[in-house]
């Protein structure tokens, strides 16, 4: 081979590679900002597809072979930082930043109505929480419990009715988004049995007019 003729496909195997695109770093969901507990995933896009990447966080290395993507399934605060990914040939993407912020809602409050409970009444459990300022649109699910055990599975509903006489127990609510498996519950409460409360008062009144009739006979008597 005469030396013109390596020169020009060594100058073109070098233009060949350095006509490559350099991969792409994407998110999904497609934004850099989420909330502690969220799940986000990483692809790095490149032409050619290859077998293999390397995935960096803030330079370092993350350990392992990796394929096109790179997962977080439960993300925290201290995963806040930039990432790029790079093809065997040693191209990177560019950095892209992930922030991992405040809380993605409060802590659920549960309620009841009536309060104090009466006796011979239904009562009502209401289970509150507010949606980060960053995200009002987070659709929350609910939850609630009686002395642990589910009695209203997650749906949108914050309510939930306990029918008169069989209050007596530990309740609690619990919180989710739809769109995370972060899950958040609220102090326990503890309601008395209406009808133990209802018998309470009846024995009560009995025993106040038993009273008042043996009042009424010792002043006739007198």
């Amino acid at each position: 081979m005469s030396p013109n003729l390596f020169v020009l496909l060594l100058l073109a195997a070098v233009g060949k590679r350095g006509s490559a695109a350099r991969p792409v770093l994407k998110f999904n969901p497609n934004y850099g900002t989420i909330f502690k507990g969220e799940k986000i995933k990483m692809t790095c896009d490149s032409q050619p597809k290859e077998k293999e990447y390397a995935w960096f966080f803030n330079n370092g290395k993350i350990g392992g072979n990796k394929g096109n993507i790179y997962e977080i399934p439960s993300a925290n605060v201290m995963q806040s930082g930039n990432y790029h990914c790079q093809t065997p040939d040693g191209s990177k993407s560019e950095m892209v930043t992930l922030n991992v912020t405040e809380e993605l809602f409060t802590v659920p409050v549960i309620s009841v109505t009536p309060n104090p409970a009466k006796a011979g009444y239904n009562v009502t459990l209401k289970c509150q929480a507010t949606a980060s300022k960053y995200k009002l649109k987070t659709e929350l699910l609910y939850g609630f419990y009686k002395d642990g055990q589910i009695i209203q599975r997650f749906s949108l509903a914050n309510q939930s009715t306990i029918p008169a006489g069989k209050h007596s127990g530990k309740y609690y609510c619990a919180a989710t988004p739809k769109t995370s498996t972060v899950t958040k519950k609220s102090q326990e409460i503890n309601l008395k049995n209406s009808k133990a409360a209802l018998t309470q008062n009846i024995v009560g009144l009995a025993l106040y007019e038993c009273i008042l009739i043996m009042s009424f006979m010792f002043i006739f008597i007198t």
